[in-house]
């Protein structure tokens, strides 16, 4: 079997982390099919060690703008990639395929903005024209997609209600979380000595503004004035980059809590599953999502979890996390004092979370998942064709529709 791996629109950490252990596992297996996985330049993949064997990697960089360049890719570079290297099928991430290719094509939906009514609106009105635009194209996706991948049932309902997918061109795909959270020892890690009397509340994110930041400022602010300042948000964006980093950490000290929400940069993988084990828990008050990988890797590594009580996070946690309502600050914070405070709850959350993420397949067994859901699209592909008569072209002549 031959495949195409479309990473292009894989930009954030998350399809970061699923895209590069992914082509890591499949390498290893080393099946006999063989793999072009379309990357861009910028968003780390180029930092991969050199993988060989079935995997054939190709980068693309925007000369002009992002904007342009995904217009050129899909109009003429992806054409191209798919007529020399003739695949059997395409597999994309990120959530977008807006062209028609002559070959079955599957995707994993990493985007909820695009299933969740409404969270457009949290945007500043430049990030809701863009996703407005995105929106768009991915009423193309739809039509020019065989089958999705989803890694909730809650997002797989929520693309049936919306755009009317129907459930037998849906799988659940729950993808594991990075090898470094199973893979490394979790002792060993001392905090520093400025933190050795804290409760640590870990949130790793870049700051969007649906990533609700604003929330933990509130949060800060509160505690403060109750004389609480023992708390420590830890956050993993840096005071360079967007005007919502800018203005935040520019508020923080102005409030005098900056000593209480403190920024540990944007960081590796490596260094990340360090201040997991020597945090308390992880609060995640992030208000779109279409699953919230720091709540499986807490669990994973053993942290109780905060969240924010929305349909994403009971999907990922359930019973394995705290909840608050994201208009109640106040609530919020009385959680966070709850936490602190309730040595058995944290160790009670923590075995539950232990309990929903020990059965997850490693990275390996997950290749090969993908690989027979794959193999298994492709005969279904050619047993309707067979059944019907094809339309398409070999080797992907008939690319856009």
């Amino acid at each position: 079997m031959r495949v195409v791996i479309n990473a292009i629109n894989a930009l954030s950490p998350g399809a970061f982390q699923i895209v590069s252990n992914l082509i890591e596992s499949l390498a290893e297996i080393g099946n006999g099919d063989k793999f072009l996985v379309l990357m861009p330049v910028g968003a780390g993949y180029e930092k991969l060690r050199p993988l060989g064997g079935p995997i054939v990697t190709k980068f693309y960089k925007w000369h002009i703008s992002k904007n342009l360049g995904y217009f050129t890719f899909y109009l003429f570079q992806y054409r191209d990639a798919i007529k020399k290297f003739k695949p059997d099928i395409t597999l994309v991430f990120g959530s977008q395929n807006p062209v028609c290719v002559g070959v079955p094509t599957v995707v994993l939906m990493q985007n909820a903005f695009y299933v969740e009514d409404g969270s457009v609106s949290e945007l500043p009105w430049l990030g809701r024209l863009k996703k407005k635009i995105e929106i768009i194209l991915f009423a193309r996706t739809v039509k020019r997609t065989d089958l999705f991948l989803v890694e909730s049932g809650y997002i797989g309902n929520r693309l049936s209600k919306i755009w009317g997918v129907p459930a037998s061109r849906i799988r659940v795909f729950l993808n594991p979380v990075a090898r470094e959270f199973v893979s490394a020892e979790h002792k060993g890690f001392d905090r520093p000595d400025q933190l050795r009397d804290k409760f640590l509340l870990i949130y790793p994110s870049k700051m969007y503004p649906y990533k609700n930041h604003r929330l933990i400022m509130e949060i800060a602010r509160k505690l403060k004035d109750r004389r609480i300042r023992d708390v420590i948000f830890l956050l993993t964006v840096g005071e360079e980059g967007s005007r919502c980093a800018k203005r935040f950490w520019k508020e923080a000290r102005a409030e005098g809590i900056e000593e209480m929400v403190m920024n540990i940069g944007e960081i590796p993988m490596e260094e990340l599953f360090r201040w997991y084990i020597i945090s308390d828990a992880l609060f995640f008050p992030s208000t779109v999502e279409t699953l919230g990988y720091p709540l499986l890797e807490a669990m994973t590594v053993g942290k109780p979890v905060l969240a924010i009580d929305l349909p994403y996070a009971r999907a990922v946690c359930n019973d394995a996390a705290l909840y608050f309502d994201r208009r109640l600050a106040d609530q919020a914070v009385n959680m966070v004092l709850r936490l602190k405070s309730d040595r058995e709850l944290r160790e009670s959350l923590t075995k539950k979370g232990y309990e929903r993420t020990g059965n997850m397949p490693t990275w390996k067994e997950m290749g090969w998942q993908y690989l027979t859901l794959l193999k298994n699209e492709v005969k279904r592909a050619k047993e309707e064709s067979n059944m019907h008569g094809s339309k398409m072209g070999e080797g992907g002549e008939q690319l856009l529709a």
